[in-house]
């Protein structure tokens, strides 16, 4: 439950309290993956890049094919800008996943975005927008492509599909 807490606190911009409990919650169950990964999300929307790129290594030493540190690595490198890095995580996330993840894919999307490869985020973004109907989680992954590819007006749209669907993922 602190967990939990930790993650509401994190979506409405108190920060340092949810760090504060997420903090406690590591460290009453250390090896606790999820645990570990959902810190170094709250760390990456304090602003606080390093150190998430420093949790999620760990949460990796633990155990080398956890899906979420993948994807938030992913995250944390789109941060700082280290684009290739961010791609590279988001494959690797979609990977583990075998393809099942529309988070995995929305990443990739907007890494590859990011990184000024338009045709290959359009390409990820056609192969979502397929199978949208039949996901309620591709709303928001194409959202979040539409928004690395500078499409704000698309990106709304799908933001409110997938507020309409109750996606968690638009927190």
């Amino acid at each position: 439950t602190r967990l939990l807490y930790a993650h509401m606190l994190s979506n409405i911009g108190r920060h340092a309290e949810a760090l504060a409990e997420a903090k406690r919650a590591r460290e009453l169950d250390p090896l606790n993956l999820r645990n570990n990964a959902l810190e170094a999300q709250f760390l990456i929307h304090a602003g606080r890049t390093d150190e998430a790129l420093m949790r999620l290594q760990d949460t990796l030493e633990m155990d080398s094919n956890y899906f979420l540190a993948h994807l938030y690595l992913s995250s944390a490198h789109v941060e700082k800008g280290a684009y290739s890095e961010a791609i590279s995580e988001a494959r690797r996330a979609r990977e583990i996943s075998g393809g099942r993840s529309k988070y995995s894919e929305g990443f990739l999307g907007y890494a590859l975005a990011k990184a000024g490869k338009e045709a290959e985020a359009r390409s990820v973004l056609g192969g979502l927008l397929k199978s949208s109907a039949d996901h309620d989680m591709s709303s928001y992954a194409i959202a979040l492509i539409y928004n690395g590819l500078g499409q704000h007006d698309q990106t709304l749209a799908w933001l409110e599909k997938a507020y309409a669907k109750r996606n968690t993922g638009i927190v």
